[in-house]
C-alpha cells in the first residue's frame, strides 16, 4: 500500500483493486460484509486521515448537508 502512494491509489485495474486483494489472501472475504465491519473497526477518524479522498468528499457532503 505505501509503495502505491497510499490506501486510495492502490487500485491500478480490476484485477488488482483491493477486494480482489483480499480474496486472493482471505478466500471467504465479502466485501459487502466484511467491508463495512473493517471499517467499524477502524474508525472514521482513522479512515479520513489516511484517505485524503475520502475526507474532501465526507467534508463536501457535510457541507452541502449543513
Amino acid at each position: 500500500m505505501e509503495d502505491a502512494g497510499g490506501p486510495e491509489l492502490v487500485n491500478d485495474g480490476l484485477g488488482t483493486a483491493p477486494s480482489k486483494r483480499l480474496a486472493r489472501y482471505c478466500a471467504s472475504y465479502s466485501k459487502t460484509s466484511d467491508g463495512p465491519l473493517v471499517i467499524a473497526d477502524l474508525g472514521i477518524d482513522a479512515l479520513r486521515a489516511r484517505c485524503p479522498h475520502l475526507d474532501s468528499w465526507l467534508t463536501h457532503l457535510d457541507a452541502r448537508l449543513s
